[in-house]
């Protein structure tokens, strides 16, 4: 399973549905798209911080092939996106160099891979479907037993932040880890762990199925004592999907239970702004835009939020998944269509697209030029928007 909440993880993007056979030119060729209206001025910008020397294009940097057919459920790019690591659910990993091209394979672990996170640049943190935490050197493979099993159960959170890794499993307490030293379990609610958000002074927290009734509630700790600083509850559908820090708003994005979801923004205890997406189903990703804004991508439509009032900005409907984002509003989209490309949110204007196999899952590079796919047979192929020469 890809975390939403690790800002190089991957999520998820369906499948693509068989419609017969497909010839090679097909899949070769780049289909015609009428790209969204941009704001031609930042559009603009964002092209030319990226790619100062004008003209621009995506390359092929590798294919890394799987030995055998596998179903990959997380990839991740480390912070300088030099590596990707993948983990597939028969309980292998793989650490791909982007630079040299070797693929190291991990001694197989005892569990899935459920969570991927870094603790730096050279350091993957990887969490398993038991709550085991094994901490993996980027460059030589090397291997340490980081945080015991705790309770056996799955762990489906994790977040890194300034050498803090917080985690959360189906059953249990979220517990806090500083390598070196014992974890730390914070006291207070159990249960299943769906949402996480951690910068140095906080750390936001949802569960799945957190109050009975129709209400949700984010939970907020101090990620360096693990002291409870607040319950921020409210009633709305579902349960919340999606957590994010902006500008000192704590802002959450809801499932939406049988109606749309919405998005949930507090200040300190009150909750100052709140709007309902304008279509059904989750929120794919929740990007930080700049200090009051975030973007909302759903399957089909992409939302700009002011979470000091609530107030949303107009929404592009195109047939496209945002597979991953990185804080400022850049962001790898894979659509159903067999294409991938860099696309600017903040902008709403593709910037950069090329023809490639169906993605499973895909991730950007803090980079914002490295992204990093899989396919349904498990292989990983990397590519990274340049100037071209």
């Amino acid at each position: 399973m890809a975390s939403k909440h690790n800002t190089n993880a991957s999520k998820k993007v369906a499948p693509k549905k068989k419609t017969g056979a497909t010839s090679k030119s097909a899949a070769a060729r780049t289909p015609a798209r009428r790209a969204p209206t941009p704001s031609a001025k930042v559009a603009a910008s964002t092209k030319a911080e990226l790619f100062p020397e004008g003209e621009e294009g995506i390359d092929l940097v590798l294919i890394a092939k799987s030995p055998k057919k596998v179903h990959v459920q997380a990839i991740a790019l480390s912070p300088s996106s030099r590596h990707v690591v993948a983990g597939d659910l028969e309980k292998g990993c793989r650490i791909i160099d982007v630079e040299s091209g070797d693929v190291r394979a991990l001694s197989r672990a005892k569990e899935q891979v459920a969570q991927i996170g870094f603790l730096d640049d050279d350091t993957a943190i990887i969490g398993d479907a038991k709550g085991l935490i094994r901490v993996v050197d980027l460059h030589t493979g090397a291997e340490q037993v980081g945080v015991p099993a705790g309770g056996g159960s799955r762990m489906t959170a994790l977040c890194v932040a300034s050498g803090v890794v917080a985690y959360g499993r189906v059953s249990g307490p979220i517990s806090l880890w500083r390598p070196g030293s014992a974890p730390t379990d914070i006291a207070g609610k159990r249960g299943h762990l769906v949402g996480i958000a951690m910068n140095e002074q906080l750390l936001c927290t949802s569960y799945f199925g957190d109050d009975d009734g129709p209400t949700v509630t984010v939970t907020v700790f101090d990620p360096r004592t693990g002291e409870e600083l607040r319950s921020l509850t409210t009633k709305a559908g579902g349960s919340v999907s999606n957590i994010v820090i902006v500008g000192g708003h704590v802002v959450a994005a809801t499932t939406g239970g049988d109606g749309k979801p919405e998005i949930l923004s507090w200040k300190g205890d009150a909750l100052v702004a709140r709007a309902t997406l304008p279509e059904n189903g989750q929120v794919d990703s929740l990007s930080v835009l700049d200090d009051k804004t975030v973007a909302c991508a759903q399957f089909h439509t992409l939302t700009h939020v002011d979470v000091t009032n609530g107030t949303t900005r107009a929404s592009t409907t195109e047939p496209w998944v945002v597979a991953s984002a990185q804080p400022g509003g850049m962001a790898v989209v894979a659509p159903h269509d067999g294409n991938v490309g860099v696309y600017d949110l903040k902008a709403r204007a593709l910037l950069l697209q090329r023809a490639c196999a169906p993605v499973r899952y895909a991730a950007l590079g803090a980079d914002r030029i490295t992204i990093a796919t899989c396919d349904d047979r498990g292989d990983i192929t990397v590519y990274r928007a340049h100037p071209i020469q």
